[in-house]
């Protein structure tokens, strides 16, 4: 978009008189993150970067978000990027586009080499698997960037070689005899408007979609397997969940990362059944300590104290699913004790995924895979108790961090 002559000398006084404040706030970060920030400024090689000036901003820019004072330093850095009408965060690494939706994304971005290689880890899992009696099920998920939807202005690249690889895992997974859902297709055609399934701060969707997305699970488990979840149908209506608002409280991963500012923030929404039910849900932390609770839904999956902490700032409100530092849960649904019993091996994205599919289930077990070891997914999937395994992810997730399992 082209703009008028007044309109871009505003824009560059504004970075001229905000250029100070920005090496100030940086410096300051540099200064007390400790000697391992400072060592990495050290090292900067102006004369191998001389071709590649912006580096140099890159470094300060990326110093200022990870760093401390990280809070002091991103509310100016944001109030930068809005004084000068910017698009984007950094190198790149945050865009935003015309609808104010935030996206990940790296000009260096590269297609993975080695999808076919996760595609026979899958294949070495459904192996197992089977040897138990237990279906597996792939899904993926491209997450926000939505091609046709999602409208960035010219010159700015998004990370489409996510989908690329997404697209490409599929095809391999075809290859070697791996069912899979492609939640991409199950999206387009979703009831409601694409605001109601995406934030606008944060990778992660919405409790609308989490349950959107375990419905689709559980149609897809039934068309291939004849696995019926969800007999009563209760479940599986949206109408039979009540939405709790918390306006303006989220402020997203994303959001967090380029500053309240640029970002603004979203109303969090929780989703809880309307019908009767009775849980009892084991959590297991990163530390391997256990939590038993038994309750309704939102005395067992909602961790309300989450709300209570933020003391009405905005921040992240995601651990309001079973709590913090949750690295495994299991949730057993007394309401339904003959229905179907499913493992879900996850990124975080998924992970809010398997509350509602417990609605659904006799039994939820669910692996978040950053915090888990590939010996503890590999000894749940041969140790039999399922009738399906479901492996899901959505597309910036594809690499060996998300498929660590099953190496030759």
């Amino acid at each position: 978009m082209k703009q008028s002559g007044k309109t871009e000398l505003y824009r560059r006084a504004a970075g001229i008189l905000l250029l100070p404040i920005l090496l100030a706030a940086g410096g300051f970060a540099l200064y007390t993150a400790g000697n391992g920030a400072v060592g990495t400024a050290l090292k900067f090689d102006l004369w191998e970067n001389r071709l590649n000036p912006g580096e140099l901003q890159s470094s300060v820019e990326k110093s200022m978000r990870t760093d401390l004072p990280k809070q002091t330093a991103n509310l100016v850095y944001s109030a930068a990027l809005v004084a000068q009408g910017r698009r984007t965060s950094g190198d790149f690494y945050i865009l935003k586009d015309d609808e104010g939706f935030l996206y990940r994304t790296n000009l260096y971005q590269a297609v993975d080499p080695d999808v076919m290689e996760y595609a026979q880890r899958l294949e070495r899992l459904r192996m197992a698997a089977q040897k138990t009696g237990a279906s597996v099920l792939f899904v993926g998920a491209s997450g926000k960037l939505t091609p046709g939807v999602s409208q960035f202005p010219s010159g700015y690249t998004p990370d489409y070689a996510s989908l690329r690889n997404l697209d490409e895992l599929f095809i391999d997974l075809m290859a070697v005899g791996v069912d899979t859902l492609d939640l991409r297709e199950s999206f387009r055609e979703a009831p409601l408007a694409y605001d109601a399934y995406y934030y606008r701060t944060d990778v992660k969707w919405t409790a609308r979609a989490a349950q959107f997305a375990a419905l689709s699970i559980a149609q897809r488990l039934e068309e291939l397997f004849g696995l019926q979840l969800d007999p009563s149908g209760w479940a599986a209506d949206p109408a039979r969940y009540e939405e709790t608002v918390y306006p303006g409280q989220l402020l997203g991963n994303e959001g967090r990362a380029s500053g309240l500012y640029w970002s603004g923030t979203d109303d969090f929404v929780t989703l809880a059944p309307s019908f009767a039910t009775d849980l009892t849900v084991e959590l297991t932390d990163e530390s391997d300590h256990e939590t038993s609770r038994r309750g309704t839904f939102n005395q067992t999956i909602l961790d309300l104290t989450e709300v209570d902490e933020l003391a009405g700032a905005p921040g992240n409100l995601f651990p309001i699913y079973y709590g913090k530092r949750t690295a495994r849960v299991e949730i057993e649904n007394h309401k339904l004790p003959e229905g179907a019993r499913v493992l879900l091996v996850c990124d975080e994205n998924f992970f809010s995924t398997a509350a509602y599919l417990s609605m659904m289930c006799a039994r939820v077990d669910a692996v978040e895979i950053s915090v888990n070891s590939a010996e503890q997914v590999e000894r749940m999937v041969s140790s039999g108790g399922y009738d399906c395994i479901v492996v899901a992810c959505q597309s910036q997730s594809i690499g060996a961090a998300m498929f660590p399992f099953f190496e030759e």
